[in-house]
């Protein structure tokens, strides 16, 4: 079971990749958004006069969970070119590097470039993305610190999502409450040390990441930018404005495929947290929509391993940081053993 990658599903529907990405990432600022609006009730509380709703500190636990679960998306959306094509075009445009007649774009695109510093530069994000989800692009974090768990704890729950419906297959409806279990044990260690990388601020920063990633659409998928571009569609605009800044990208779409499907698995997360309370309670039938997006996101993961892994010399770990930070290492002792060994699928 699979869900059809995003722009495929589009094209099918007849929606154009730049409406698809513009409902991805609207999905995103929602998740945010409420996220933040649940900090800001819970934090009035202390001003008294204020009914909040019985649960509520396990409503914050969840926004945080879903502001998270839009951090991941903008996550995989910065190596896809969304806002860094736009702050490079900016830049070589405010600098007279590249003459180009921007036309109708000039004005977003200045008011893009004047907030430039008000958000956080490329090597802060990839940096701060590193502290959340340990991703192996970009800049490591100034302190060294990445959260390099992430990764193959996110693998064994999506892994143990994926086996849930193979087993049901196999074994029909009575599948073994093994993998159940399986599932229950790998989502309380992902929901654990996700709730350990994040912080308070986590909301906010989701809020202006995703405004962020808006405005920059909006200059990309100007149709003024195709013709400048001679562009098909927002990822051409995105190539042609990355030849112009002399660098070469893959193609971006399986980081929007994994942003997407990693972002639906964080947010089912956080709305599932309430079942791992109760011991013996369901916490996923085989068929939930939440299958294909786990399949998804270890399809995109592993095409994006190799590819990094094709382009890049191996290189060591940096020393690990233990807890929380401890990388995965093999039974037995030894070398560090890839997260995608035992995928076996």
């Amino acid at each position: 079971m699979t869900c059809k990658p995003l722009f495929s599903r589009a094209l099918a529907e007849g929606v154009s990749p730049e409406d698809a990405l513009e409902r991805l990432i609207a999905d995103g600022s929602r998740h945010a958004a409420a996220a933040q609006a649940s900090v800001f009730a819970v934090g009035l509380d202390v001003l008294g006069d204020i009914d909040l709703p019985p649960s509520a500190a396990l409503q914050v636990d969840r926004a945080q969970m879903r502001a998270l679960g839009a951090l991941y998306l903008a996550a995989d959306l910065e190596p896809a070119g969304i806002i860094s094509s736009v702050e490079g075009l900016a830049s070589l445009t405010a600098t007279g590097a590249i003459g180009l007649d921007l036309g109708p774009v000039a004005e977003p695109l200045h008011e893009f470039w004047r907030k430039r510093n008000h958000r956080p530069d490329p090597r802060e994000r990839s940096a701060f993305y590193a502290r959340l989800f340990g991703l192996s692009y970009g800049p490591v974090p100034a302190d060294g610190i990445a959260n390099a768990a992430f990764e193959g704890l996110m693998l064994e729950m999506c892994e143990a999502i994926y086996r849930l419906d193979e087993r049901a297959a196999r074994f029909g409806d009575h599948a073994p409450s093994a993998n159940t279990a399986r599932i229950r044990s790998a989502a309380r260690n992902l929901l654990g040390n996700l709730s350990r990388a994040g912080g308070g601020v986590t909301p906010f920063l989701a809020t202006e990441l995703m405004a962020a990633l808006n405005e920059a659409l909006a200059v990309l998928k100007h149709p003024h930018m195709r013709g400048l571009f001679a562009a098909r569609d927002i990822w051409g605009v995105i190539a042609g404005i990355q030849r112009r800044m002399r660098i070469a990208n893959a193609d971006p779409r399986v980081f929007v495929d994994r942003g997407r499907a990693g972002m639906s698995v964080i947010v089912w997360l956080a709305d599932a947290a309430e079942r791992l309370r109760t011991y013996g309670q369901p916490i996923l039938a085989p068929g939930d929509p939440i299958i294909a997006f786990a399949v998804d996101w270890l399809q995109a993961s592993l095409t994006i391993s190799e590819r990094h892994a094709r382009a890049s010399p191996p290189t060591p770990r940096p020393p690990a940081q233990g807890g929380l930070w401890q990388p995965h290492q093999p039974a037995g002792g030894g070398g560090y053993a890839s997260d995608w060994s035992h995928l076996g699928f």
